[in-house]
């Protein structure tokens, strides 16, 4: 069976439609913008010594793949939480101090475009002296790391 020449019209059919989806991926890939932290909060829980809740939203067009957050004493990191975007643990926020292995302690709800995130932790009686910064990530790969006030 040999191989004919494309007919014209059929042709331009596929030309055409190459070309819209050449242009619809331009377009969802010209997004340079990351994701925006729109609120973090990491608070003593005023009913119980050493435990502390934390709280935060993020927000992007194309949907969020990292959340990681790490609070800094100096050069040296403390403790970390990690929300889970992917596998089965997905819906899940981590919390660990580096010297202890880290534990599920809350969740997110939302979705990956908008999403919110809660959680409770018991620090004992290590009360957390430093500064938190955040690193966000998009499906796009668009970064951001950003030192939280």
């Amino acid at each position: 069976m040999a191989l004919t020449k494309p007919k014209p019209k059929t042709l331009i059919k596929y030309t055409v439609f190459s070309a819209l989806g050449l242009v619809a991926f331009a377009l969802y890939t010209n997004d340079h913008e990351p994701p925006v932290l729109t609120g973090f909060s990491f608070e003593a829980d005023s009913q119980e010594a050493g435990e502390y809740v934390f709280s935060g939203a993020i927000s992007d067009e194309r949907g969020v793949a990292k959340a990681a957050f790490s609070c800094l004493d100096g050069d040296q990191i403390r403790m970390v939480i990690d929300v889970a975007m992917s596998g089965s643990n997905r819906n899940q926020v981590s919390f660990g101090l580096i010297s202890k292995s880290p534990h599920w302690a809350g969740n997110w709800s939302g979705t990956s475009y908008e999403l919110e995130f809660r959680g409770q932790t018991n620090l004992g009686e290590q009360a957390p002296g430093c500064i938190w910064q955040a690193e966000l990530k998009d499906s796009l790969g668009n970064t951001k790391t950003e030192v939280l006030k």
